[in-house]
């Protein structure tokens, strides 16, 4: 029944071009959000927020994630989903992951993880 509530925000230091950078929260390595390929702009800010619902404890825990990332490059964008999660093993530790894949490897491709909280409510 506990609820894990992530938010974690960061902003683009650097782009190059036209490359562009798709988000994705990761809860326990399993991707439970994942926002739309955009071109971003330097200053660009990325922003996630998950509430994931433990149904489960144990070595094959479940879990239902309920997530949102937002950003305001320009066409900004709200992705919301929900994620069921399965054979997730609440005995060990369940990393929490903001990734941003570039569309191709740049050196000016920069990003910052500004702040982050994990709450269990």
């Amino acid at each position: 029944g506990d609820i894990v509530r992530i938010k974690v925000f960061g902003t683009v230091v650097d782009s190059n071009s036209s490359d562009t950078l798709t988000p994705i929260l990761k809860f326990g390595g399993s991707a439970i959000a994942t926002g739309a390929a955009l071109d971003v702009d330097d200053n660009d800010i990325v922003y996630a927020w998950a509430d994931v619902h433990v149904t489960a404890t144990g070595s094959s825990g479940t879990m239902t994630a309920i997530s949102e990332i937002r950003t305001d490059a320009l066409g900004a964008t709200v992705v919301i989903g929900q994620t069921a999660l399965s054979s997730m093993d609440t005995t060990g530790t369940l990393q929490i992951v903001l990734n941003v894949d570039w569309s191709a490897a740049h050196a000016d491709n920069e990003f910052r993880i500004d702040a982050a909280s994990v709450e269990l409510v």
